[in-house]
C-alpha cells in the first residue's frame, strides 16, 4: 500500500471497536482509584461515593476555623466530582463508538448479501437459461 492510503476494512473497524471497549472497561477501575496498568497496587479511592455527590476519600486539611484547609476540601471535592462526571461522560461516549462500529459492520454485511441477490436475480433479467446460485452469505 502506498504512503498515504487509508485502508479501513472489517478487521480494522473491529480493533478499534475492541480497543474502544478495552478503554471503556478500565473507567470503572479509575473510578476506583486502581491504576488500571498496574492492578496490583491501588493507588487511591473512590472520586465520588456516597449520595449527592459527596467525596469517597477523606480530605484532613485542618479544623473546620481553617478557612484554607476548608477552601481547599471543597475544591478537591468539586474536582473529584468533576472528574467522575467526566469518566462517565466517556463511559457513554465510548459505549456509543462501539455500538457505532458494530451497526456499520452489521449494516456492511446486508449490504453485501443484499448485493449478491440482485447480482443472483441479473441473470434472470437478462435472458440467460441458467439458474443462478448465489453464494451464501459468509457469518
Amino acid at each position: 500500500m502506498p504512503p498515504g492510503d487509508i485502508k479501513v476494512d472489517e478487521g480494522f473497524i473491529r480493533e478499534v471497536q475492541a480497543e474502544l471497549t478495552r478503554i471503556r472497561d478500565e473507567i470503572p477501575q479509575v473510578k476506583a482509584g486502581v491504576n488500571p496498568g498496574d492492578t496490583s497496587h491501588p493507588h487511591g479511592m473512590h472520586f465520588v461515593g456516597g449520595t449527592g455527590g459527596a467525596s469517597g476519600f477523606q480530605i484532613l486539611a485542618g479544623g473546620d476555623n481553617f478557612a484554607a484547609g476548608a477552601s481547599l476540601e471543597a475544591r478537591i471535592s468539586a474536582l473529584a466530582a468533576a472528574v467522575d462526571e467526566k469518566l462517565s461522560a466517556y463511559d457513554e461516549k465510548l459505549s456509543g463508538y462501539a455500538q457505532g462500529l458494530a451497526h456499520v459492520i452489521a449494516t456492511s454485511d446486508s449490504t453485501e448479501e443484499a448485493n449478491s441477490s440482485y447480482a443472483a436475480f441479473e441473470a434472470y433479467l437478462t435472458g440467460s437459461t441458467q439458474t443462478p446460485t448465489p453464494e451464501p452469505p459468509t457469518p
